[in-house]
């Protein structure tokens, strides 16, 4: 279903997944300050809502010391996975596994709170020696669904190759 390169429709389906792309960072980074915070310590810490980029309020519990405008890795995972989609034109649960180990690796991940709990715990684990199709099992966060928008950019109108890419994306971290 994906169209050549050359042909009309190709032009707008770059355009779509650039938007999609931008929208996913955009609202990644001014979700940032407010990650993890209840409704009411929102609200305290601004009073008038968030209308645009802001730093993290300071003692932040993951993004202490970002800047406004800066993604998390809800957006650097998202862009890891449309990186592999481009490469490898498919997913396979192990590659797309040790991708995610040797970036946690590069952010610091592991010895921080920057990963959520699910994606850190199977990482840890398959980076041990657990398969892949195990690690994931006590996923129980959002950590898949939140990289996941590249699967339907890659396979625009193939539901059943969306849906089994999905499942492979989710598999080594939320396989549950």
């Amino acid at each position: 279903m994906n169209p050549d390169s050359g042909s009309p429709g190709y032009a707008e389906l770059v355009r779509r997944a650039h938007g999609c792309l931008a929208g996913v960072a955009v609202g990644d980074a001014m979700g940032m300050p407010t990650s993890l915070l209840t409704p009411a310590q929102i609200r305290e810490l601004f009073p008038e809502g968030i209308t645009g980029f802001q730093p993290a309020p300071p003692h932040h519990l993951i993004h202490e010391h970002m800047a406004a405008g800066s993604i998390t890795d809800d957006t650097q995972q998202t862009l890891l996975l449309a990186r592999h989609l481009i490469e490898y034109g498919e997913v396979d649960a192990t590659r797309m596994a040790w991708s995610l180990i040797r970036w946690a690796e590069e952010v610091n991940g592991f010895d921080s709170l920057y990963l959520g709990p699910s994606t850190r715990r199977a990482l840890e684990q398959i980076r041990d020696g657990v398969p892949v199709e195990k690690a994931g099992w006590m996923g129980d966060t959002n950590g898949a669904a939140m990289r996941i928008s590249p699967v339907g950019i890659f396979f625009p109108g193939e539901y059943e190759e969306a849906i089994k890419t999905a499942a492979e994306v989710c598999k080594p971290t939320h396989n549950t």
